[in-house]
Formats: C-alpha cells, sequence, structure tokens
C-alpha cells in the first residue's frame, strides 16, 4: 500500500493547508468624514464579499467545508482539592525544668557574637537588567516598523494595549525590546513550519536565519509524506519562499525587531507554489538534522474533526506511539502519518508544537489541534493559538483545546517579500508571538522541558476577567453601526456591505468559564487567558498542575520572580539553585530533591518537605519537614509553623548553620539529624579562643537534639552544643523562661597553616595560610580589645572563611587537593612579584645580546623577536608571551674602544593559573641599555648599565577591573669573550657574563584585595655560552650556540596588605629553577659586503620550564 498525495484518489483524506492569517486592507486605514468618500481599500480585495473586519487572505484557495456545529459546552467545574488537614499530634510531656542560667555559663565559653537581625540580612540582588553587549549586537530594524511588529491600537482604532499590558503601543515595544536585551536568545532555535523564508525580506537583514531550510524535493513525492522514508524532504538555501507568509510570522519570532534573536530554521511546505509535503516530517527532519525543539505552525486544515475520527481508528498506543491500523484499509489517511510523529516529537524529542486554531470565527478549534484528546501527554509539548476577538473578530475560539489553548494579539505590520510594508490580522500573527515567547523562556530557563516551557506560557497568562474588571466600562474602539447617528461628523469607517464604524467605547467579549483548573479559570473562547511574554519570562506564574518537576541540572542559578499561584505543587530536581522572589500563595508541597531552593519572599501555606538538596532563603515559609538533605540558616530563613527533621541516623543531613545567622521557627522545632557549622555570617568573626552564638530559635520551644555535629568548613572546630531558653543581644537569658527555645554553638578558628598542612600544594599556598593567619589573629586581638570590627574587616574575614568552606571535598574532615589551592590561590598575589621577576629576566637576555653586540665597532644592528615561555609547577602554571624590538649602534673611539647604545621595547603577557583560577598582567617596557668595549687582540672586555621605565596593567581571577602601576628597572653587567678561527672553517666565539637587573614599583595601588604597597625584585646572573659562525657561501653564515646561565640571587618581595585590615604581609615569587640553559641556530644573509640580514630560532629551559623564540635581525657594518 502506497501513501496516496492526490484528492482524486477515492478514500484519501488530503489536507490542503492554508495560513491561518488574515489580510486586512493595505497598509493603512482611510479615514474619513460625514458626506465624504467611502474608505479606500486596495483594489485586489475590492470585490472581496466580507466586510471590514472580515478580510483575509485565502493563499491556497482552499475549500470551506461545512463547519461542524460547536457542541454546547457544559461547563464541569473542577472543585478545589480540600487543603490537607493534619491531625494535631499528641503533646510531647514536658521535659523537666533546668534551672535557667544567669548568665549562661559552663559548657559554654567565648565571646557571645549575636545573630544578624533579618533587616541586616542582605539579600542577593537578582534583578535582571539589559545587558549592554546585547544592545549593541542587535541588528538595526527595518524601517518603520516596531519590536514586535504589533499595530493593534493603530489597527482598531482602539486602546486596547493600554487595558491588555497598561501601556500604549509604542510604550509596549519598548518593554519588547528592553526584554530581548535582557535575556540572551542567541543560542535558541526555532523552526517556522509555513511558506519559506527568504533572508532578503526587510525583517530578515541582520537576522540570524540558517543558510537553508527544508522542503519537498518535487511536488507529490511520497518520500515527503511517509515517516519511515522522509528523503525526499530535502534542504535547499534560504534565498527564495513561495509566499510572504513565512517571512511574515519569521520576523515577529526573529527578525530584526521582533521579539527575540533566535536562529530561524525554516520549512517551505504549505503555500500552493511550494512542493507541499507533510508539515509534521518537516519538524521532525529540523529537530533531527539541527536540534530545532520549537516549531511554529501558523497554519491550518479542515476545520473538520476528520482527523480526530481518522486517529481514533488506528488503535494507537499512547505509551509506545505505535498504531495498528485496519489491514484492510485502502488508502492511508493524513492522521495515520502524522499521529505517530507527533507522539515522537512530543514524547520522545522534547519538542514544543504552537498551532494555530483558525481565522473562520469558528466557537470551536479542529484537526491536529485535536492530538491531546488522544493522548494528554501531549499537552506537555502541544500549545493552541487563539486570538481575543477584541482584536481580531474572526479568530477560532479554543474551543475543546483550552486546557493547551492561550490568546494573543492578532494585529502585525512588517514587510511583504516584495518590499510592501503590509498590515494584517489572523490567529497566524498570534501564534508567532507565543513561539517568540517560548523562545525567551526557554533561554532563560535553559533546563527547562516542553512541559516546563508550557506550563510557563499558560500559567502566566493573563485572566480576561481581571482586564474586564479593571475596565468594566469596555475599551475604545470602533463600534458598528448601520448608519451614521444623526447629526454626526467625527470620523467613521465603512465597509462594502454599508455598515459605517464609528469611535466609541466597546464591550468586552463575552467568555464562558469551562473550568477551574487546580486554581486558574480556563475559558472556551481563550484557555488560559491572554499571553503575556514579560511575566512568562520570568519563569512560572504557579502551579496547576499534578506532578510537576523542576530539573534544573545544567543551570547554576534560575530565579522565579512571579508570585507563584495555584492549588498544586511542583517537586525541585537536579542540581542548581532555584530561587522564588515573589510573594506565593500556591498551596501544594514543595518538595526538595536536589540542588537548592532559596526562598526570598513570603511562601504562603505550602509545606517545604525536604527530601534531598537545600532549603534556604531569606523569606518566610510555613512548615518544614525533612527526611533528608539541608535546611541553611544562611538567610536568617523564618518558618511560620513548625520544623520537624525526621532522617535516619547515620545519614549526612539536617541543619547548615552559618555562624551570626539565625533560622526562627514561630511554631516548634523537632531536632535530629546533624548540625553543620559551614561558615560564618560578615558581622563578627569566629576567634581563635572562640566563639558562640545562637543558629535557631523556636519560639514554641525545641524536641529532642541534634544526634551529632560537626563542621564541614575546616577552618573552624565546634565545641560544644547548647540548648538553652532564648537569650538577648549578649547572650544573657530572657526572662525566667525555662523552655529551651534556642540553639546555640560554639566554635573556634584553627589555624590555616595547621588545616592546610599536608596537603600537596603550590608554591606560594603555605605562605598563603601563615599570612591569613597573621591577620586574622591581629583582627582577634582588635576584637577583644575593641569589641568590634569594621565592616571591611569583617568582610575579609568572610571572604577567608568562605573560602576554606569550599576547599572541602565533601568528606567529613578531609580538604580537596584541587579546592584547597583554587581557594589559597584566590588570595594569593604573588603573581604582581612573578611578573616583576619575568621583567627583569627578560631584560637579562637582552643585555647578554647588547654585550656581544658593542663588542663590534662602526655598526648598527636590530631586532625583532617573539618568545613563549611556559613554566610547569605543582598545582600550578604559568605561561609567558613576549614581544621584543631592538635597537643599537656603536662607534669606536681611541685605543680599541667601542661605545655603543642600544634601546629596546617590549610587550610582556602573563597569566598564571591554578586550577582555572588564573592572573593576568600586560606589561610595556622600553629600556636604554649603554656600554663599552675593548678589544684584547681576538678578545673584548664589555661592560654596561641599563635603565628602564616599566608600566603594567593586571587583572586578578574574575574580577573585571584592572589595575595600573609603573615601575623602573636598573641593571648593569660585564662580559668577556673571544673569537676562535678553526681549520675547519667554522668561528667559535665563547664568552661569560655576570650581570644584575632591580626592578622596583612607583607608589601603592588597590585591586579591591591586596594594597600592595611595594614590588621589588632583584637577581644576580652568571654565565657561560658559545657562538658558532659557518660560512657556508661568499653570502651565507650559518649559526649557532649554547648557553648556560644561573642566578647565583634571585630576591624578590611584595610588601601588601589585604583590603580593610592594618596587618602587613610579605610576599615573593615562585620558586622557579634558577639555572637555564639554551641553544640556538640561525642564518644570516649578507645583503651587500657590509650589511646582512639573519633569521633565528632559540630553545631554552630548564627543570620546570621551557622557551622558544624566533627573531629577525639586521645588522651592518660602517
Amino acid at each position: 500500500m502506497s501513501l496516496q498525495n492526490k484528492p482524486t484518489k477515492k478514500g484519501f483524506y488530503v489536507k490542503p493547508l492554508s495560513m491561518a492569517c488574515m489580510l486586512v486592507i493595505g497598509a493603512s486605514s482611510t479615514v474619513s468624514y460625514a458626506n465624504s468618500a467611502p474608505m479606500i481599500v486596495d483594489s485586489e480585495y475590492n470585490n472581496s464579499k466580507y466586510s471590514f473586519y472580515d478580510y483575509y487572505l485565502d493563499f491556497l484557495n482552499r475549500f470551506r467545508p461545512t463547519p461542524t456545529p460547536a457542541p454546547t459546552p457544559v461547563p464541569s467545574p473542577v472543585r478545589p482539592a480540600p487543603e490537607l488537614v493534619h491531625p494535631t499530634p499528641t503533646p510531647t510531656p514536658a521535659p523537666t525544668p533546668v534551672p535557667t542560667p544567669a548568665p549562661i555559663s559552663g559548657g559554654i565559653s567565648g565571646s557571645y557574637v549575636a545573630p544578624v537581625s533579618p533587616s541586616e540580612v542582605r539579600q542577593p540582588d537578582y534583578t535582571r537588567r539589559v545587558q549592554a553587549n546585547l544592545k549593541r549586537n542587535q541588528p538595526a530594524p527595518s524601517a518603520g516598523t516596531r519590536t514586535g511588529y504589533s499595530v493593534m491600537d493603530t489597527s482598531n482604532n482602539s486602546n486596547l494595549t493600554s487595558k491588555f499590558y497598561d501601556t500604549t503601543e509604542d510604550g509596549y515595544a519598548e518593554r519588547l525590546d528592553n526584554l530581548k536585551n535582557t535575556i540572551d536568545t542567541r543560542q535558541a532555535k526555532v523552526g517556522v513550519i509555513d511558506t519559506g523564508i527568504n533572508r532578503f525580506n526587510r525583517d530578515m537583514v541582520g537576522a540570524n536565519v540558517n543558510n537553508t531550510q527544508v522542503k519537498c524535493v518535487s511536488a507529490g513525492r511520497s518520500t515527503c509524506f511517509t515517516p519511515e522514508n522522509d528523503s525526499g524532504i530535502i534542504e535547499v538555501a534560504t534565498t527564495s519562499a513561495s509566499g510572504d507568509h513565512g517571512n511574515q510570522m519569521a520576523a515577529v519570532i526573529a527578525g530584526n525587531n521582533g521579539m527575540t534573536n533566535a536562529k530561524i530554521y525554516g520549512s517551505d511546505s504549505i503555500d500552493r507554489r511550494s512542493n507541499g509535503g507533510n508539515q509534521f516530517l518537516m519538524m521532525r527532519k529540523l529537530n533531527q538534522d539541527h536540534g530545532v525543539k520549537i516549531f511554529n505552525n501558523s497554519w491550518g486544515s479542515n476545520n473538520t474533526d476528520q482527523w480526530y475520527y481518522d486517529a481514533q481508528r488506528l488503535n494507537y498506543n499512547p505509551t509506545t506511539g505505535q498504531i495498528n491500523p485496519n489491514p484492510y484499509r485502502t488508502s492511508i489517511t493524513n492522521a495515520e502519518v502524522t499521529l505517530p510523529v507527533i507522539h515522537d516529537l512530543i514524547m520522545n524529542r522534547d519538542s514544543l508544537i504552537i498551532k494555530a486554531t483558525g481565522n473562520e470565527g469558528l466557537n470551536d478549534a479542529h484537526d491536529e489541534n485535536l492530538a491531546p484528546l488522544m493522548n494528554s501527554n501531549f499537552k506537555k509539548g502541544f500549545i493552541t493559538v487563539s486570538s481575543p476577538r477584541e482584536d481580531f473578530s474572526h479568530a477560532n475560539d479554543c474551543g475543546r483545546t483550552a486546557e493547551w489553548c492561550v490568546s494573543a494579539t492578532s494585529s502585525t505590520q512588517n514587510y511583504a517579500n516584495d518590499g510592501r510594508l503590509s498590515s494584517y490580522k489572523g490567529t497566524s500573527p498570534a501564534t508567532a508571538r507565543v513561539a517568540g515567547t517560548a523562545v525567551l523562556v526557554q533561554s532563560a530557563y535553559p533546563w527547562m522541558k516542553n512541559e516546563n516551557i508550557s506550563q510557563t506560557i499558560l500559567g502566566t497568562a493573563k485572566d480576561f476577567s481581571e482586564i474586564t474588571a479593571n475596565s468594566p466600562n469596555g475599551y475604545q474602539g470602533l463600534r458598528k453601526v448601520s448608519r451614521l447617528p444623526s447629526g454626526y461628523y467625527g470620523s467613521y469607517y465603512t465597509d462594502n456591505q454599508g455598515n459605517f464604524y464609528v469611535p466609541g467605547n466597546v464591550n468586552w467579549e463575552n467568555r464562558r468559564i469551562v473550568a477551574n483548573h487546580n486554581g486558574k479559570n480556563i475559558t472556551w473562547e481563550d484557555g488560559w487567558g491572554l499571553l503575556d511574554p514579560e511575566a512568562a519570562a520570568k519563569g512560572y506564574g504557579g502551579f496547576y498542575w499534578d506532578n510537576v518537576e523542576l530539573d534544573t541540572k545544567g543551570a547554576p542559578l534560575s530565579v522565579f520572580y512571579n508570585d507563584l499561584k495555584g492549588d498544586k505543587g511542583f517537586t525541585k530536581k537536579g542540581e542548581g539553585k532555584l530561587v522564588f522572589t515573589g510573594n506565593n500563595s500556591y498551596k501544594g508541597d514543595s518538595v526538595i530533591e536536589g540542588g537548592s531552593l532559596e526562598v526570598n519572599g513570603n511562601n504562603g501555606g505550602s509545606t517545604m518537605v525536604v527530601k534531598g538538596g537545600e532549603l534556604t532563603g531569606y523569606g518566610n515559609v510555613a512548615n518544614v519537614r525533612q527526611t533528608g538533605g539541608w535546611v541553611n540558616n544562611e538567610g536568617n530563613l523564618n518558618i511560620r509553623g513548625d520544623y520537624n527533621i525526621n532522617t535516619q541516623r547515620g545519614v549526612d543531613a539536617g541543619l547548615k548553620a552559618q555562624f551570626g545567622n539565625m533560622l526562627t521557627v514561630d511554631g516548634k522545632a523537632k531536632l535530629g539529624g546533624t548540625l553543620n557549622l559551614t561558615g560564618e555570617t560578615k558581622d563578627g568573626i569566629i576567634s581563635k579562643s572562640g566563639s558562640r552564638s545562637t543558629v535557631l530559635r523556636a519560639k514554641r520551644g525545641l524536641e529532642g537534639q541534634f544526634d551529632n555535629y560537626r563542621s564541614s568548613n575546616p577552618l573552624f572546630e565546634v565545641t560544644n552544643v547548647e540548648y538553652t531558653p532564648e537569650v538577648d543581644r549578649n547572650g544573657r537569658v530572657v526572662g525566667g523562661s525555662r523552655t529551651n527555645n534556642d540553639v546555640q554553638v560554639t566554635a573556634k578558628r584553627l589555624s590555616a597553616g595547621n588545616v592546610v598542612y599536608g596537603i600537596s600544594m603550590n608554591d606560594s599556598g603555605s605562605r598563603v595560610a601563615q599570612n591569613l593567619d597573621k591577620v586574622l589573629n591581629d583582627l582577634d586581638k582588635k576584637q577583644e580589645t575593641q569589641g568590634s570590627l569594621t565592616s571591611d574587616e569583617k568582610q575579609f574575614a568572610n571572604r577567608v572563611f568562605t573560602g576554606f568552606e569550599n576547599m572541602n571535598s565533601g568528606a567529613e574532615s578531609k580538604l580537596s587537593t584541587v579546592s584547597t589551592n583554587r581557594e589559597l590561590y584566590k588570595l594569593d598575589p604573588t603573581f604582581y612579584a612573578d611578573s616583576a621577576l619575568n621583567a627583569v629576566e627578560d631584560s637579562a637576555n637582552h643585555a647578554t645580546e647588547f654585550g656581544k653586540r658593542v663588542s663590534t665597532p662602526r655598526g648598527v644592528w636590530g631586532n625583532i623577536s617573539h618568545h613563549d615561555y611556559d613554566v610547569e609547577l605543582e598545582h600550578a602554571t604559568s605561561a609567558r608571551k613576549g614581544n621584543n624590538i631592538s635597537v643599537g649602534a656603536s662607534t669606536q673611539t681611541a685605543a680599541d674602544i667601542s661605545v655603543g647604545a642600544q634601546l629596546d621595547v617590549s610587550k610582556l603577557d602573563l597569566e598564571e593559573s591554578v586550577y582555572g583560577i588564573g592572573n593576568k598582567t600586560k606589561t610595556d617596557s622600553i629600556g636604554l641599555t649603554v656600554g663599552a668595549s675593548k678589544k684584547l687582540g681576538d678578545a673584548y672586555l664589555s661592560g654596561w648599565v641599563k635603565g628602564a621605565k616599566v608600566d603594567t596593567e593586571a587583572s586578578r581571577g574574575e574580577n573585571s577591573n584592572k589595575v595600573e602601576y609603573n615601575g623602573k628597572l636598573y641593571g648593569a653587567g660585564i662580559q668577556a669573550g673571544t673569537n676562535i678561527d678553526t681549520a675547519s672553517g667554522v668561528s667559535v666565539q665563547p664568552y661569560a657574563f655576570v650581570n644584575h637587573q632591580q626592578y622596583k614599583n612607583d607608589g601603592s595601588f588597590n585591586d579591591g584585595l591586596n594594597v600592595v604597597n611595594d614590588i621589588e625584585a632583584k637577581q644576580t646572573q652568571v654565565g657561560v655560552g658559545a657562538d658558532m659562525v659557518f660560512q657556508a657561501t661568499p653570502a651565507l653564515q650559518l649559526t649557532g650556540g649554547v648557553q648556560v646561565a644561573h642566578a647565583v640571587s634571585r630576591d624578590t618581595s611584595l610588601d601588601t596588605r589585604y583590603v580593610g585590615t592594618a596587618t602587613d604581609v610579605e610576599y615573593g615569587t615562585w620558586d622557579t629553577d634558577k639555572t637555564k640553559w639554551s641553544a640556538k641556530v640561525g642564518a644570516n644573509y649578507n645583503v651587500t659586503p657590509n650589511s646582512q640580514v639573519g633569521l633565528n630560532y632559540s630553545y631554552t629551559g630548564s627543570g620546570d620550564s621551557d622557551a622558544s623564540q624566533v627573531g629577525v635581525s639586521f645588522a651592518s657594518k660602517f
């Protein structure tokens, strides 16, 4: 049996396609007044039988079957599930009263650090802002268009934008522009299943259009309709399209003035001038070959239930997607082709199919839009789109698809392929607006699956009942009248049916609520309501579905900004932090199984069920039931109900306590599990002698105790945990209460040097730890004598403590070698000293060459070189690059003495890294060397002095701020050498040298972490070497050489203090090998008897480094 694709074949259901788009009347409406001519209409549409608002463009001249009468919807309101009422537990017998200590003493020692009040806790700022780089890289918008291409007010002579979105038409376009410059959508992909894409369309110029699109190789080709063999679907260039419609829909989604900057993947398959093909196979092809998951389908079919009837006869298996059609059938229906493909796209490929309901003014949706009736799981990835009839009067209602339907604005103006600015209406552009919104959601939350994106779009839709309640008198628009009122002299519009349209207040459309979907009303006409792209881009609007899963794996941070509503809850899975900033009223449980949930607003009546991961936040939650994972007090989270820890013994779960923060429980707290001290707040520090603080307070009392306690921060040791009555900010019991309300932790700080002892570290790691001890001990003394620290001092201590917290490998009392080195290096300014030593070593190399050059009297020379120098140390790398230009000249005086000078201009880049943490410097140096050389027969003796100005720009870690500082370099040296001619024709030129170089910076600078007061680098170097020259031809010399140099002394120091502290500390450089050997080869060519050019290469090695250099040179005698 073969697929039949012509309507003349008996029994085959052919799907004539049309764009779900209605053309209004050209670029603009004509306003007339009484006794003036009727409105001008484009000649192409003068003979239309439809009224002004009934014009539409049927691109396929498709037939119009008699619409299936819409079934009378019987509202079936769903009652919200009653709230779960927990039985009141049997009161726990009151514990034997404990005598109230006044003040607390005994087991508790150390100074008391009062927890910071909630008002003093600084919440993280998660505000999204316009990104300058996105704004800067936006394509130039097409002339005469607004962002999003909406003309709802202009085309309807209305104020609907104000009623729908509380702004003007231009104001809403500006908000959409800000939105796409806030969320980076450039990596997103969207498929436009339509009439093809022509990237030369004015709205596509500058847009992110794929070079190819899919289409059927030829009309009627069976392999464009067969799921098992779709080889007829090929890729062609996006240089032509069979119609305007595809470009216009693509423009709304991601044109140069569209809603997003997504990459557009087209399909040329629905215009009568195209070669056709199955639309869902086109989607599958784009998914398979390009990974596209969001598909815009602004096209329609028969507007009957034929597809649904055929699908029901296929014996479809919703679990596997397999069908078992009647083996005796005589033809293959369209449903037989598309149903398995729809199943594959949604259930296996995580695709989101967005499809228009159509433009026939029907009170129901039909065709493939009913696919979720075949499998309710299709609702995960299928959205139907209508349009509010206030904007487009002939939009088909959502109807039976209301549960997966949303309504979006229609009126649009953008460019046709012939360069004409075209205005039109329909559910086509409404669908494109939903697709653009899906791109925004996917880009803002890349972890979201098709179901999450769909639920976000539906759950954030505006409720039309709220819109109408805010404007009970309707909206400004055009009222249809059969004749003008007597004495009317205002503006009006006419149509070819003799009707008049006059401005005035228009009543809202009637909408029927057909269901309350777990807290949100759904209407027959508009489904979940009016699309709100801005709200959808802020995450979920509520939890209205069973089994909502938020798996944030792969996304370190995601933020939901909306006030979350609904009768249901969710399960948080996967790594990554999810933040709620709104005031939420959803009723279902919040189950945490992985990652972190941070609650920063008021979280209504939802019970937090912590099974894994972590609950934290700066706001309020209701009750907390914990069987695993962690609850963190870092943001002074408030539990308005009870806190119940019921973890199994031996499971690493319980309360993460940050010293100086306090978890407040308005009800009772039943304790268990582990109390894990992770760090401390920025107010006060845990001292070496010990400090205590309240980390949890239950206003109605504590029950039980923690099974054990520890500190996952290796810098701290918990010495005691006490359960006491409530204490004041001085650590004294309040009143005469005998009920234990507070959990107090006593901890002391360990020696940083001792903590990291035994860990394999980079060369400066131990020095960092020792200096940190020195600074922290001074802070201890100040806190003990003065009672408080400055905010900068607290901030520094907190940075250190956070760094040590990050060193933990996850196992108790075990440090990670990688993390320890990484965290210490974040606090390590050694690279400044290394950069200074790099300049010293580079200067020494140039000076050695000068010592040779100046021994040749009456000459000029120059050299241009580039070198790469890599140092490999334990747990660290240093990559150094340099470019140098040297020019010099010498002349001869009396008594065989030559004098000369050389100018060196160098650019040195240094980048040091410890397990991904990198510091960089860029150094510009300009130096002058002057010297003299005395001839002693075949030998020479040279001496020189040097001075250089050194300017450095440095950037530290991830800090984008750069600092600049200046320094000076001085040097002096002597060098002796001779020339030995051998019988083989090779001239050997041995030499020996000693030099001293010294660098010192000018003034101090602050990089945000360190105030660097002084950098000094000194090096004295001795060395021997030999150059060899072979005269291969009269004009060509071959050269080579070897050298060994040793730094007999090297002293580098960096005097600094950490920002906010007063303790001076000192650093040096990484201890690299002091002995280096090198070998070089080259060639010189005499361009004149006295002038030559050369090319050379050298390699330098040591025990921990290797370097290579290439250079070109010239020399001339006079």
